[in-house]
């Protein structure tokens, strides 16, 4: 029995859906997820293989384990190692065999923001405002106007690094209060200069990571979609 025959009535799951210079065999998406598979911040085959399953399963598009882009942005034990380069051939490893199967394979960058994990990162928890994190209550670090400016160009580092990794895109992530969603958020981000106060001056870091990442790495794509605060941000290359 085929796909088609064991989900009759879900038609909508099996045309192809053309993205940019790429086409997604059908509609179902693997999404992101901490699968704490990093041996000393690295990807193994061990991750490749369960990636690869999911290919080898029919998903047509396939958005790896997110990847922390800066050092205060690190949660967990298990996170990939932020700012090196030496992720490179240990993902290319993996995305190659990925996209041999068939699926489109993004990454998914991301900065929690005032919830960080300070044991694991051994850094303050950088914010836009410097509020507590309502996760554990610890404090954070009101970003200046330059340390804003390395997010932006850390996410850009970290955009061209899964470029030469073989990875087909990124998902800016930008849910659950991370980062970008306290920037966009009135209470989180209670700023009063080009960062925060209006709508405009609050999606500025955003936009300028799209922007920016758009600018060197869409070789086959100019496009970035902005999605609800739930969901987040892709710029597919």
């Amino acid at each position: 029995m085929n796909r088609r025959q064991q989900l009759p009535n879900t038609p909508s799951f099996y045309p192809p859906l053309h993205l940019q210079g790429h086409t997604l065999r059908n509609r179902i998406v693997f999404g992101a997820h901490t699968a704490n598979m990093a041996k000393d911040g690295l990807p193994d085959a061990q991750f490749g293989a369960y990636l690869l399953e999911r290919a080898k399963g029919g998903a047509a598009m396939i958005v790896a384990e997110p990847m922390p882009v800066h050092r205060t942005g690190v949660l967990t034990r298990g996170n990939f190692r932020h700012s090196s380069d030496d992720v490179i051939p240990h993902f290319r490893a993996i995305t190659e065999p990925v996209r041999d199967a068939g699926a489109v394979i993004l990454q998914q960058l991301y900065h929690i923001g005032a919830h960080g994990d300070s044991d694991l990162s051994f850094a303050p928890h950088w914010s836009p405002s410097g509020h507590p994190s309502y996760h554990d209550s610890d404090g954070s670090h009101a970003v200046t106007e330059a340390e804003i400016e390395e997010l932006i160009a850390t996410h850009i580092a970290a955009a061209i690094r899964c470029q030469k990794a073989g990875f087909q895109g990124v998902e800016v992530w930008a849910a659950y209060h991370s980062l970008l969603d306290q920037f966009w958020t009135p209470w989180s981000n209670t700023r009063t200069d080009q960062w925060g106060g209006s709508v405009e001056n609050r999606t500025r870091l955003s936009r300028r990571i799209i922007q920016g990442i758009r600018k060197p790495v869409a070789m086959t794509s100019s496009l970035a979609s902005l999605y609800l605060p739930l969901t987040a941000m892709t710029s597919p290359f």
